[in-house]
């Protein structure tokens, strides 16, 4: 039965979905990074299992993606964020209160950690704003995923304060309040469509121009391959260097001889630039600067960022460093998804979203992994990592050359 209200919900659905991305992905993406160091020093296992921990959670965050995007098209992204609020909450409750080794730090952060950002994650926010937004898409999109870089500024902050006055243990429950909150939000206030409440995309009346658009031509055939390998390999080497920082960043520095806190600053200063980055994304006009060229630039922002955190050990550079990589994370969440919808059609999204999702995740989950390996055999990041900058700086390369359809 349809709910009727008096204003265009598009602009409450953005709000909640906001707060859920917040709370699950933004609080457990950062704040895990500064609590596994933690964790790591703590129990005394190897670095190496942070990498192994850091792949499985992204693997497990990909994997799930076709399943979400199926769920999505055929019943909407309400179920979708309560399965991933659950799944976060329950197992992070877990590493809290329940005795831990390695074999349970890997299977309930690598496995169960990572399904639940799969489920609350990128996939439904991103299809949320499709379906509630078309017009108005890149500033809906990019306000929504400024939650992720709040959420990644606020949590390594609020963690290392937790990790100091309680432990590692402490930080996890901040991860469980966080996901209850989430799980609250998304049973009350999430709605999957607008024509569940009798309204349409940004809001426009029944019958307008725009309103109910067919399909673009092409919209329901196949993916175009080429279009489909340009967006991944543009993805899959931005997520391969970004989810190695984030396993070893706090690490890494302390090799050059900085503090934990220090590097909680960095994950901090990434997430403050990226949602500068985002929120510039919000009020860049589409039809000037097509999603294509933004996406390429955030990518040679993510690259350069990195090179500058490798190859230089002073404070300066590695934070410039931070700063420029954080703006390019910004850049890329907003363009990515915008790049998706205008590549292939928005009744495809969710569907080609999901599919894109795993086979990046499939690519590129093995960075923090093989980055941790190279590191122990050559006794230092920088190598690593700087090769998986340079490939970022071709993937941003790669998305200039995309074909994107023509707005109506």
């Amino acid at each position: 039965m349809k709910r009727h209200v008096p204003f265009f919900y598009g602009y409450g659905m953005l709000a909640a979905v906001w707060c859920i991305y917040f709370c699950v992905f933004g609080t457990v993406l950062y704040g895990a990074s500064v609590i596994n160091a933690d964790m790591q020093q703590a129990m005394g296992f190897s670095e190496q299992y942070i990498g192994v921990a850091g792949t499985l959670c992204t693997l497990s965050s990909g994997l799930v993606g076709p399943l979400v995007g199926r769920l999505i098209s055929s019943r909407g992204v309400r179920l979708t964020f309560l399965i991933g609020s659950v799944l976060v909450l329950l197992s992070s409750l877990a590493l809290a209160v329940l005795p831990q080794s390695v074999f349970s730090f890997l299977l309930l952060y690598g496995l169960v950690v990572g399904a639940g950002m799969g489920f609350a994650g990128l996939v439904p926010v991103q299809s949320a704003v499709n379906d509630w937004f078309d017009r108005k898409k890149s500033f809906a999109m990019a306000v929504v995923l400024t939650a992720g870089s709040v959420g990644g500024f606020v949590a390594p902050q609020v963690v290392e304060r937790l990790l100091t006055a309680g432990g590692w243990v402490w930080g996890w429950r901040y991860v469980a309040a966080m996901a209850g909150i989430a799980l609250v939000i998304s049973l009350v206030f999430i709605v999957d469509r607008p024509e569940d409440v009798g309204q349409f995309p940004d809001g426009l009346p029944a019958g307008a121009v725009g309103a109910e658009e067919p399909p673009a031509a092409g919209e329901e055939g196949p993916p175009d391959r080429k279009t489909f390998g340009l967006i991944l390999f543009s993805y899959a080497t931005r997520t391969y260097i970004y989810y190695s920082i984030m396993a070893y960043l706090v690490i890494f520095l302390r090799y050059k001889g900085y503090s934990s806190a220090y590097g909680a600053a960095c994950i901090s200063l990434i997430s403050l630039f990226s949602l500068a980055g985002r929120l510039l994304m919000g009020v860049i006009p589409e039809r000037r600067v097509p999603a294509n060229v933004t996406l390429g630039m955030g990518n040679i922002a993510v690259g350069v960022g990195g090179l500058l955190i490798c190859l230089f050990d002073a404070s300066l550079p590695i934070r410039m460093g931070a700063a420029a990589f954080g703006l390019g994370v910004g850049f890329v969440t907003v363009a990515l998804p915008l790049a998706v919808s205008r590549a292939f059609g928005q009744r495809r999204f969710a569907v080609v979203n999901g599919r894109l999702s795993l086979i990046n995740y499939l690519l590129a989950a093995g960075g923090p992994v093989v980055v941790g390996q190279a590191a122990a055999f050559l006794g230092d990041y920088s190598l690593p990592l700087g090769f998986t900058a340079l490939l970022v700086i071709a993937g941003g390369i790669a998305a200039f050359f995309l074909r994107l359809r023509k707005e109506c």
